[in-house]
């Protein structure tokens, strides 16, 4: 499933950068996130390894990735996987002047189960995401406007 989302945030774009880049931030916006690490952070950022634990109504799945995109304020790459799925995310930010647009781009490939769910109930699936992804930019813009001001 291929994903393309933008908004508009009332906020400068190193405050939307560092709530989508920053672990303790990314967990208070993105509903599923438990556990969030960057593990041997590398000087440019890319490769650095990244572990992170989603919780989906008390079913945890561990994912494991790295970061494969970094240019400081403007645009943020990730790839992570796990037993349920795997995810390949694309941040990209322009600044408006003390505003940010931010655009979000995802690859999503279920597995396992899912996988077989997914030819059945795509389109539930996709909606149920769709869903989800809107709630979560609503937690993020109230948390880059909170702190921006």
């Amino acid at each position: 499933m291929r994903n393309k989302y933008t908004i508009e945030i009332a906020a400068p774009i190193q405050r939307v950068f560092q709530c989508i880049f920053e672990p303790q931030a990314v967990m208070q916006w993105l509903t599923h996130v438990a556990e969030y690490e960057l593990l041997d952070e590398s000087k440019d950022k890319v490769g650095t390894r990244v572990r992170q634990v989603w919780d989906d109504n008390g079913q945890r799945t561990e994912l494991n990735g790295e970061i494969t995109a970094y240019s400081p304020h403007t645009r943020l790459g990730i790839k992570l996987a796990g037993a349920r799925f795997k995810v390949a995310v694309d941040y990209v930010l322009k600044d408006l002047g003390g505003r940010t647009e931010l655009t979000q781009e995802t690859h999503l490939q279920y597995q396992g189960l899912l996988r077989i769910i997914d030819l059945g109930a795509g389109r539930l699936l996709r909606k149920s995401y769709a869903e989800e992804l809107k709630r979560n930019f609503a937690r993020l813009t109230e948390l880059c406007q909170s702190k921006s001001r």
